[in-house]
């Protein structure tokens, strides 16, 4: 049974049971009477069809205003069994089962109105707003359907409603054109022969285009797209058919043929319109912006249909919104703000433009203007019914208050770096304590309160030969002090300070009941230059390598203190994109001084870029290249008098893969890091006490005396593969808590330490959720 025929039957029924419940309601009769012999008026003349069809749509219209689509669908049955060909009848129902996601329905009402007029102009429109609602719904639709409703009289319909199949003029290609949404859509024009082409041919083509739609609702790819190739080959000038096969080559991932396949139907048919459109929307698809509007350029700007207009609007706001990403990237706000201005003029109603805008100001520091973006991002999605571009917009507040969040928190680590003991191998049991306040998105005031316990052991003083290599032991010659001792440092650190997104200001002190105490701090400015992040940092920072670099000790033999080693000195960093990966490099130089050790000079270059980068399902994976190059002018890593305690190489270089795997899934976060290296160092050759040659002697000639050699290190050179690992996890409990835990461990000749962490924070306020990595409470010493 045809389609005609089984409209012209429903509509008859839908006569007859208005007619029975008239009646039975005791009114209207007359009225449903009238309704009836309309239809049948309507069969009989054609000015009574007219009459009786206008009523109709006049009716349908009606009720699709008042939100009552269930009556004008029924309007527009009765209208279709009286002229199924009525082109405004198909065009509405259409848009009505669009909007209902009743999308076969509508692909049969598409099918109705191409194949009685496949001339008729926004037939490839219908086509494209239909693939649209098959590939991500109806919502975005809604304002483009509502426009169909005052299309295409019904006069104009019936005029055309002939058997005639005249081609249209190759110059009104372009006002067939359909219309894409913000994003590119599928679009399928009018499938007439073109010049070149037999009828027959074109109608084969038509049919196994036909085909390959029937195909893919059935989920056969492969041979919708076997019946694609084959159509393209009997009408290789058809936009449309082209369009279908490269996007079904898009959707398998096979970009270059996609882009192949429109070139070619470029060059087979420079002059259409049709085909220059239809790959402007494939290459904007492919986000190939450059190509779309090189296409779309074929065309002259006063035939364009409404649907080119928009797809040129998208790409100048696409356009736009680079811009205002390159010049962000640059740190050039002024220009940022500008190109973002100009694009959402042209997109006021986008929720993606606002959003995408709103994340760009953001990272040049415009807070203020980014809620605004993300506001109206906000209102424009709950406008249109995008709930995806909605989400985002709220998560682009959130996070603007999650800025805003002031916190304390606290925790407990213990580390252990094996070593002699009561020389050089160090324990430290920290809990610290850190405040933040907000004074605003970008400005902190922040506070550490860390306790401190540093141990490195029992020194056997009774073993002379061990504990020679301890203060000035030697020196003082055997038997020594006798019995032992556990060199400790206990006290609480403090520091204060500032920070926006230029500037970190901080100052503290080493507690009073070290040894040895100073006081630390420093000034970071950061700023940007192009594609450059660069910054410059004055500081002063204790040596923490050991509890002589770090707290400095007291002499067994003497009473006198030495050590608490403090590092002074500029850095100067860099940091880009590269390919749109992370590059780094940092050049620093020191000066290193304490109590009764030597001075020295240290050298720090640094360099590294993260070569892959790969991010999905809220999470994010790094692999990356490392260098580090480190130059002492000399060699203080021993506990003697006059000896800093600290690593200190004349020459050390390090190659190193780092890999890190970070992510957060529900209340859970965590990072995880491993990074393999190798390394070369060399070590001059040292005496016990560098600095005072009267002590060195005295020294040399105990050393001489007791069998122990000379009063000199030895150096040389060593190296060779470290490996070091991380992992940290945190979980949010509620909204203002969370707990944290971590370990790290290093592996390589001569240096094993590993490390333990327990923390929690409490956020003083709601604004915002809790930071979605992993963040131990920093300790204010390792600054």
């Amino acid at each position: 049974m045809s389609r005609s025929r089984r409209l012209s039957q429903a509509a008859a029924v839908t006569a007859v049971v208005a007619l029975v419940a008239s009646t039975l309601q005791g009114g209207g009769t007359a009225a449903a009477a009238s309704g009836f012999a309309g239809m049948t008026t309507a069969a009989g003349g054609r000015g009574a069809r007219v009459e009786d069809a206008r009523s109709l749509l006049g009716s349908a219209r009606l009720w699709r205003e008042r939100g009552r689509d269930d009556l004008a669908r029924a309007a527009l049955d009765k209208l279709l069994a009286i002229e199924p060909a009525n082109v405004t009848a198909l065009r509405l129902k259409f848009a009505i089962e669009v909007e209902a996601n009743r999308l076969d329905i509508a692909e049969g009402l598409l099918q109705d109105l191409e194949r009685a007029h496949p001339e008729a102009p926004g037939n490839g429109e219908l086509r494209a707003l239909l693939a649209e609602a098959r590939a991500d719904g109806p919502r975005g639709l809604r304002e483009r359907l509502r426009a169909l409703d005052g299309e295409h009289e019904p006069g104009a319909a019936l005029a055309r409603s002939g058997t005639g199949r005249a081609r249209r003029p190759r110059a009104s290609a372009a006002a067939a054109a359909p219309a894409p949404a913000t994003a590119p859509a599928v679009d399928h024009g009018p499938a007439s022969a073109t010049e070149g082409e037999s009828p027959d041919a074109a109608a084969q083509a038509r049919a196994l285009r036909a085909q390959s739609e029937a195909l893919l609702a059935q989920g056969d790819e492969p041979g919708a797209r076997a019946a694609l190739e084959q159509a393209v080959a009997l009408d290789p000038r058809n936009a449309w058919t082209r369009f279908d096969l490269a996007r079904l080559q898009q959707r398998r991932g096979e970009v270059a043929t996609a882009r192949a396949t429109m070139e070619a139907g470029l060059d087979a048919a420079p002059d259409d319109a049709d085909m220059a459109y239809a790959a402007a929307l494939v290459y904007a698809s492919l986000d190939a912006d450059d190509a779309a509007r090189t296409a779309l350029s074929r065309i002259d700007t006063a035939r364009w249909s409404e649907g080119m207009r928009r797809l040129g609007t998208r790409l100048e706001v696409s356009a736009l919104l680079a811009e205002a990403r390159a010049q962000a990237s640059r740190g050039n706000v002024t220009a940022t703000r500008r190109a973002l201005e100009q694009a959402t003029a042209l997109a006021p109603d986008d929720p993606s433009v606002a959003l995408r805008a709103g994340w760009t100001v953001q990272s040049v520091g415009d807070y203020d203007g980014a809620r605004r973006y993300f506001e109206a991002s906000a209102r424009a999605a709950r406008g249109d019914g995008s709930p995806g571009a909605d989400a985002g917009a709220l998560r682009g507040l959130d996070y603007l208050e999650s800025l805003r969040q002031g916190f304390v928190t606290s925790g407990f680590e213990y580390s252990n770096k094996p070593g002699d003991p009561g020389i050089s191998r160090l324990e430290r049991r920290i809990v610290p304590v850190e405040l933040r306040w907000a004074l605003g998105y970008d400005r902190y005031l922040f506070a550490h309160v860390d306790h401190l316990e540093l141990s490195s052991g029992r020194l056997d003083l009774t073993d002379f030969a061990y504990a020679a290599a301890y203060g000035s032991i030697l020196a003082a010659g055997p038997p020594g002090p006798g019995g032992g001792v556990t060199p400790t440092a206990t006290g609480t650190m403090g520091g204060i300070g500032y920070q926006d997104s230029h500037w970190r200001i901080d100052a503290g002190r080493l507690p009073a009941s070290f040894p040895v105490s100073y006081a630390v701090g420093g000034v970071r400015y950061e700023d940007r230059i192009r594609e450059l992040t660069w910054s410059v940092e004055l500081a002063r920072r204790p040596v923490t390598s050991t509890l002589v670099s770090f707290a400095g000790a007291t002499d067994p033999a003497t009473g006198l203190r030495w050590g608490g080693v403090r590092r002074t000195g500029v850095a100067l960093g860099v940091y880009a994109k590269l390919g749109g990966r992370d590059s780094y490099a940092q050049v620093a130089r020191y000066a290193l001084d304490g109590e009764n050790v030597q001075r020295n000079t240290e050298t720090d270059v640094r360099a590294g870029h993260d070569w892959l980068a790969l991010g999905g399902d809220g999470s994010h994976l790094t692999l990356g290249t490392g260098v580090t190059v480190w130059q002492y002018a000399h060699n203080q890593r021993y506990e003697t008098f006059g000896h800093g305690g600290y690593y200190s190489p004349q020459s050390y270089l390090s190659l190193s893969l780092p890999a890190q795997w970070s992510g957060a899934r529900g209340p859970w976060s965590w990072r995880l890091r491993a990074v393999l290296g190798w390394s070369t160092t060399r070590e001059d050759d040292v005496p016990y006490h560098p600095d005072d040659a009267a002590l060195q002697a005295a020294a040399a000639a105990q050393a001489l005396a007791s069998g122990l050699g000379t009063a000199t290190y030895s150096g040389g050179h060593g190296g060779g593969f470290s490996l070091s690992t991380a992992a940290l996890v945190e979980a949010r409990i509620g909204r203002a808590w969370a707990v944290g835990a971590r370990f790290e461990a290093d592996r390589s000749e001569y240096y094993a330490p590993n490390t333990f962490g327990l923390w929690f924070r409490y956020r003083f306020n709601e604004r915002g959720t809790l930071w979605g990595t992993p963040r131990a409470p920093a300790v204010y010493a390792y600054y």
